[in-house]
């Protein structure tokens, strides 16, 4: 019967070639941070509506989108590393994210106005 156990494990760690227990609690902790870095705008939904001065239906949809985002990368994304190469692929996916990011950036001066979203809208 210690035959059969010792069978069904995998040659490799068998041999004491697998994955240190240390590697899978950081691969672990870091897969639990990133699904958790979707839900941390929940509980802020309401100060950061009373901060930008949103509908607070308006700040409901930050999680919203970014659980689809979440969703959509995970529909079309993920798949794309069985079709491409790997390294290819994050070259290509940060630099179009950064080339997006450049070309929006002129477009957001006026939301960096340090004046409270109150007196923004007041004329003087």
């Amino acid at each position: 019967m210690t035959d059969d156990a010792a069978d069904a494990t995998p040659p490799s760690a068998r041999e004491g070639g697998g994955m240190p227990h240390w590697l899978a609690l950081l691969l672990a902790s870091a897969c639990g941070l990133i699904v958790a870095n979707i839900y941390y705008a929940q509980p802020l939904a309401g100060p950061i509506a009373a901060a930008l001065g949103m509908h607070p239906g308006a700040a409901g949809l930050i999680v919203t989108l970014t659980q689809v985002g979440y969703g959509i990368g995970l529909l079309f994304v993920v798949p794309l590393g069985d079709l491409v190469e790997n390294r290819r692929l994050v070259l290509v996916l940060v630099g179009s994210c950064t080339r997006t990011t450049r070309a929006n950036s002129g477009n957001m001066p006026h939301r960096c106005d340090p004046r409270p979203a109150a007196s923004r809208h007041t004329r003087a």
